[in-house]
């Protein structure tokens, strides 16, 4: 488990692309690889399980797994960063990207927060009924042997 940093690339010449990157060193937020803007960093603790998270959240808008190439919004990809079990702390986001874009990365965030408390209710529903039918199998077996029923 090594510590360190995810970070968001977007160049102006490919629109609707977002690159992630990692780095085990603070990356400087001047200016990223062949022109592109870095536009946000966040710092975890297990590195390979945060990119792992991050994929799985954009798995379905991949265009290039070897470069980690995503063709997704800017707020969508900020919301993934941001969306993650483990712990993350966001080191800086780009002054520049705007209100509008800010406010449709919280919003995609309460919708992911909103499937997951949904997905979890259906669990805890599941595991009930599961349980239940347990303990009547368990019940119908100790009396019905008893009463001469047999299911």
């Amino acid at each position: 488990m090594r510590s360190g940093y995810l970070y968001l690339e977007t160049r102006d010449d490919h629109p609707g692309m977002v690159r992630v990157r990692m780095s085990t060193e603070l990356p400087s937020t001047q200016q990223g690889e062949a022109g592109a803007k870095i536009r946000a960093i966040s710092s975890y603790q297990d590195l390979d399980a945060a990119a792992m998270h991050v994929h799985e959240h954009l798995k379905r808008h991949l265009v290039d797994i070897d470069r980690h190439l995503y063709k997704v919004s800017l707020a969508e990809a900020l919301a993934a960063l941001s969306t993650l079990s483990l712990t993350c702390r966001i080191v800086w986001t780009d002054p520049a990207i705007d209100e509008e874009t800010l406010e449709a990365k919280d919003s995609f965030i309460e919708q992911h927060r909103s499937a997951r408390r949904h997905r979890d209710i259906w669990i805890r529903i599941i595991i009930w009924i599961a349980v239940a039918l347990l303990a009547f199998n368990l019940l119908s077996g100790l009396f019905g042997s008893r009463l001469g029923i047999w299911f």
